[in-house]
């Protein structure tokens, strides 16, 4: 559903890897097929960790029309998982082939390629920082909001949050094995590896972070030391730090933060602002939506949420099975779930099914402890 005056259109392009992914692109609702007068800005907006396309979309409202740009938000594909590419490489070449994949989709709609800019939160911001980092030349801005930086730490950090293991779980089928087992994996996705593309790129940027994050856990660490690094590289890079105490994400909102955000590029007009009516009223519905979420999380069982987790855990189990490219220890092929024939079976037995137990607490510690252990990024 379209916000007043924005038009959205859905539109698909091919991963890196061939699969097809959604995109949505949010225009000005006075531009259409018969009605493009002049090129438009557009903005690339990588999605959170787990975010559709469509709910990304929503987060924008009616800025585009306000401020007069485009907004394309695509359904990102990672190595093997879509809507958790943590920073692929090849999702972060998908990212930058945006403007010309809405370009052949969109032919009535012009893109002005020298004002192109990306806006990211969490996940998003952390394919931002690496969307700058690995094509500096296609960007004319970007904001980064609560990103991950250190993708290497993230890992053991995971352990923090809640459904952290299955988190884990996820990351070592994407990336390929554990920050123990695979280090150079977890360096290419954080954008501290990229931090000194970043200073050398002269690409305005913004970073947005919060000191009461319980997402990304330890942002002094994440954000707050990829902009003291630029600094120290670069100490007249056009790098700004926007440092506060909200929670996870919650600026990546129309009616929070984000037209802030988009007047510090450029793209929406300093008097471009909600009259106090609209404003009341978006904020009412915000708290409401909020004091809702509450109230179903308050009503959800410890027994639901273990139920959710199990599943999760189980599908990543099957995921795993079907990465041919992640090699299993003997003892781990043992407990893949399987049905096979034992020896006694091949004389005319009965089949038996063998389930992949859960990793143990301590298993995990002494996982997070050898991921702590290995090599630091370049920084």
């Amino acid at each position: 559903m379209s916000a007043p005056g924005v038009k959205g259109w859905l539109i698909h392009y091919r991963a890196h890897n061939g699969i097809r992914r959604p995109a949505l692109v949010l225009v000005p609702a006075r531009y259409g097929p018969h009605r493009h007068p002049d090129p438009l800005p557009l903005v690339i907006s990588p999605h959170g960790r787990g975010v559709r396309a469509i709910n990304n979309s929503k987060f924008w409202g009616r800025l585009p029309g306000l401020g007069g740009f485009v907004v394309v938000c695509p359904g990102g594909m990672g190595r093997r998982l879509p809507l958790h590419s943590w920073g692929y490489i090849g999702q972060i070449a998908d990212l930058a082939r945006m403007p010309h994949v809405v370009q052949a989709k969109l032919p009535w709609l012009r893109i002005d390629h020298r004002r192109v800019y990306a806006l990211g939160s969490s996940m998003g911001g952390q394919e931002t920082l690496l969307l700058l980092g690995q094509h500096p030349h296609l960007l004319a801005g970007a904001v980064a909001l609560d990103s991950v930086t250190n993708l290497f730490s993230r890992y053991s950090d995971f352990a923090l949050i809640r459904n952290g293991r299955g988190l884990q779980a996820l990351a070592r089928v994407e990336v390929g094995g554990t920050p123990a087992t695979n280090p150079a994996g977890y360096v290419m996705r954080s954008p501290a590896h990229w931090v000194e593309q970043v200073a050398k790129s002269g690409v305005p940027l913004q970073i947005w972070w919060s000191t009461a994050d319980a997402i990304v856990v330890g942002q002094a660490h994440q954000s707050g030391q990829f902009y003291e690094r630029v600094k120290q590289l670069r100490p007249h890079a056009p790098v700004e730090a926007v440092v506060g105490t909200w929670r996870h994400s919650a600026e990546m909102r129309a009616t929070a933060q984000l037209p802030k955000a988009l007047r510090w590029l450029g793209l929406l007009p300093v008097a471009a602002r909600m009259n106090a009516a609209t404003t009341s009223r978006f904020h009412s519905e915000m708290s409401a939506a909020s004091r809702q979420r509450s109230a179903s999380r308050r009503s959800m069982s410890s027994s639901s949420r273990s139920m959710r987790l199990g599943c999760l855990l189980i599908a990543v189990l099957n995921v795993e099975k079907a990465s041919d490219d992640i090699t299993a220890s003997a003892d781990e092929a043992t407990a893949r779930a399987r049905c096979g024939r034992c020896r006694s079976c091949a004389r005319g037995g009965r089949g038996r099914r063998v389930q992949a137990p859960l990793r143990s607490a301590a298993t995990s510690a002494r996982g997070a402890r050898r991921a702590r252990a290995s090599p630091r990024l370049r920084l």
